[in-house]
């Protein structure tokens, strides 16, 4: 498991990959978003090493949300060889929220994630 935290609020990147290579993304804030989620919204990813993405993502209350493994195992290797990733989650009324993420250093933190979901 690997997590940062976002520079723009208390919100969390968390990574984690199972003993049998299941990868789970969450974004989880320490308290709730400031916003109202929808159980399940769109999340926009940005980063320099990949073109925009929008995924899937389901709400547990109003403090953590779900991305939609199956197209992360896509964009994660490229994600990981990013220096930062925005995310951008999109609340009830259709508006963006930009959270950034600093992807690295992270080889100690993300070396077992790589070796179990991404096979590098």
């Amino acid at each position: 498991m690997a997590a940062t935290r976002a520079a723009e609020d208390a919100a969390w990147l968390l990574l984690a990959c199972s003993a049998d290579g299941r990868l789970t993304v969450s974004l989880i804030h320490t308290e709730q978003f400031p916003f109202p989620l929808e159980p399940f919204s769109l999340v926009k990813l940005q980063s320099n090493n990949m073109p925009t993405a929008l995924i899937e993502g389901k709400s547990v209350q109003n403090n953590q949300l779900f991305v939609d493994p199956i197209p992360m195992r896509h964009v994660m290797p490229l994600l990981m060889q990013d220096d930062q990733l925005v995310v951008s989650i999109t609340d009830r009324n259709g508006a963006m929220h930009d959270y950034t993420f600093s992807m690295q250093p992270n080889d100690l933190a993300l070396k077992p994630i790589r070796s179990r979901c991404f096979d590098f």
